[in-house]
Order: C-alpha cells, then sequence, then structure tokens
C-alpha cells in the first residue's frame, strides 16, 4: 500500500486517537458546532462513502442522530481501524468498512455514492490532491455531494507547521493543512464546484476536540465542554476565516 507509513501511524495512535476525539465531551461539541452544519446535506442521500472512517465513531454519530437512511461504505488504510469499524457493526449489513487506500490512481470500488464523507483526512492526502479528486468525481454520482471537514491554514498555520513535524502523532511529509481556494484548485479542475462552506473553532476546538494535540486533562473537559461549545458558536458568528480553526465545505459533481 502507497501510504505505509501513515497505516503503520494510524494504527499506533488508533486507541488514543479514538479516546480523545471520540469522548463525550468531544462527540457534544461535534454535534453542536459541526453536524448541524451539513446535517441537511445527508437527506435523500442511500448511498454514502467514508473515506479515512477510522473506528467508525463518525457513522456511530450519524446513526444516532438519525442521518443514514440508506448504505454506508466506510475505507481506512488502517487495518486496525477496519476491524474495529466491523466489530462495532458486526450485525449490520448496510454498513461495511474495507481496507483502501483512496490515493491510489485510478480507484475503482465497483460502484459510486450520492455522498463522499472526508471527516478530517484530506489533509492527510495533500501530495496527492490530484489523485484524490478525480477518484471523488469518477465514484459520485451525478447527483452526488462531497463533504471536506477540514484544518484551517489561514489560523496559525506557522505553529501548526512546527507541531506536525516535531510531535509523534503526525506525519508531517504528507500532512498540511489547507485553504479553501487551494481545495477549489484541484475540485475544479475535476468537475467539482463549491456549493457551501462555513469556517468554525477557536478556544473549544482546541481542548475539546484537539486534546490529544494539546493534552488537555478529563477533567477539564468535563468543567468547560459546554461552556466552550457555546463560545466557539458565538464566536463563529463575528470572526473571519483567520481567527477560526476549521472549515466544512462541500462540492457538488458538474453535470
Amino acid at each position: 500500500m502507497k501510504n505505509k507509513s501513515q497505516s503503520e501511524l494510524f494504527n499506533k495512535i488508533h486507541n488514543k486517537y479514538k479516546d480523545n476525539y471520540y469522548d463525550k465531551y468531544s462527540n457534544f461539541y461535534r454535534n453542536k458546532v459541526i453536524l448541524s452544519k451539513f446535517r441537511n446535506f445527508f437527506d435523500f442521500k442511500k448511498n454514502i462513502l467514508e473515506v479515512g472512517c477510522g473506528g467508525g465513531s463518525n457513522y456511530e454519530i450519524f446513526q444516532e442522530n438519525h442521518m443514514i437512511s440508506g448504505s454506508y461504505y466506510a475505507m481506512d488504510i488502517s487495518k486496525e481501524c477496519v476491524d474495529d469499524f466491523n466489530n462495532m457493526n458486526i450485525n449490520n449489513k448496510n454498513a461495511n468498512a474495507h481496507l483502501g487506500d483512496f490515493t491510489k490512481k485510478n480507484l475503482d470500488l465497483n460502484q459510486t455514492f450520492d455522498l463522499i464523507l472526508f471527516m478530517g483526512v484530506l489533509h492527510h492526502m495533500t501530495n496527492d490532491l490530484d489523485t484524490v479528486m478525480d477518484n471523488i468525481h469518477r465514484h459520485l454520482n451525478s447527483e452526488g455531494i462531497v463533504i471536506f471537514s477540514e484544518p484551517n491554514a489561514n489560523f496559525l498555520n506557522s505553529i501548526r507547521k512546527i507541531w506536525y513535524r516535531f510531535s509523534d502523532d503526525f506525519d508531517h511529509e504528507n500532512e498540511r493543512a489547507l485553504t479553501i481556494k487551494e481545495i477549489d484548485y484541484y475540485a475544479g479542475k475535476n468537475s467539482l464546484r463549491n456549493i457551501f462552506y462555513r469556517y468554525f473553532g477557536n478556544l473549544g476546538f482546541f481542548i475539546i476536540l484537539q486534546s490529544m494535540v494539546i493534552r488537555t486533562p478529563k477533567f477539564i473537559k468535563h468543567i468547560t465542554y459546554k461552556v466552550l461549545t457555546k463560545f466557539d458558536l458565538l464566536l463563529e458568528r463575528i470572526q473571519s476565516k483567520y481567527h477560526l480553526a476549521a472549515m466544512i465545505i462541500v462540492y457538488k459533481k458538474k453535470n
């Protein structure tokens, strides 16, 4: 597999990642700040692909919010993640995870989808953006859409680059934050048009959602998660892309 280093990395940090990004405090923030921005794009989408599915925590949240109404094809480059996903959904015939690399040229999954999801995944694929966008275009139905949730390169990017280089939890050779302008460029080359975007995330994004990165103790998350979620929701109304840590972008396939 091409991204062997990343596969090894995600196998290594899988449990720590799950514990920090998908505990009840992070899920509360995720529901209020992130899912609320793109929930309506799930309407009438019967065939969904999630790229970089992890252990299935996103799927579990989508189910809890009644956002899944059809089949769910998940894929990841980490065997441990794929096994966790399938073990969690062992009695669910509509949801299956597969080992695979979405940066592989001319990838063929033998089906197309109404909706493709990249939940914090595209910034791990920055050396292969043309290939990724081509694979997206070829696997979308005619009215299909793709949703990206990504860190925002307009915000504290110099600090992020240093952290990625020196932390063992990141692969700085493949990972970097992106701007909407850069994603638009590669998406547009592959007949995808931007139909929606929102910036979000400030203090709560780091203390609650990025607790693995800044080592937030669980008792701090417990004390602060509700007030910091409200704080971030307030700030995103008045702050610019230069003051918000992440973004949601939605693209639709051009006919």
